[in-house]
């Protein structure tokens, strides 16, 4: 089925609303989240405390303590960004944020690059993303010896972590 639009409140309360917000244009964006995405208490140009490693043909974002190979935690988190993709640096600061809380954290460029702003940008399909995940991310984290793998998305990402959530793959 369909999501609903339009949530009504039950009667007599009272309708919630978010005060100046302006409607978001037909086929656009939330303003909210355009306006959201300007504001940053992270540096321009931070590029994050991590590496950028490829795993075949996707870039990784990875950062955090030595994994069970050389002692380390067994515990790794899969981090998949929002629409506006890999570049944007409060994207690595969530990583670098969940990597000194002792995980091991990676995030796969799944849109190659490319994100919300890319005038070229065409979100990646299901299937894209799945053999992204299933047959690139997981075989890698799996090989380094992690055995609690959680996974946190954020808008798009969301989606995507509501969709593995069903696989039994991740532990959180």
């Amino acid at each position: 089925g369909m999501c609903p639009t339009v949530i009504t409140p039950p009667v007599g309360a009272a309708p919630l609303a978010r005060p100046n917000t302006p409607a978001a244009p037909k086929g656009g964006f939330d303003p909210i989240c355009e306006r959201a995405t300007g504001l940053s208490i992270i540096p321009p140009g931070d590029d994050g405390v991590g590496r950028v490693e490829t795993l075949f043909d996707l870039p990784c974002y990875m950062v955090g303590p030595s994994g069970p190979e050389s002692g380390g935690p067994k515990k790794a988190i899969v981090l998949i960004y929002d629409i506006f993709g890999f570049a944007p640096p409060n994207t690595r600061h969530n990583c670098d944020t969940l990597a000194e809380a002792g995980f091991f954290v990676i995030m796969p460029d799944l849109f190659r690059g490319s994100g919300r702003r890319d005038p070229a940008f065409e979100r990646p399909t299901e299937e894209a993303v799945d053999t992204d995940l299933y047959e690139k991310v997981m075989p890698f984290l799996k090989a380094k010896g992690y055995s609690v793998v959680g996974l946190v998305g954020f808008c798009f990402g969301g989606g995507v972590a509501m969709r593995a959530a069903t696989t039994g793959l991740f532990q959180a």
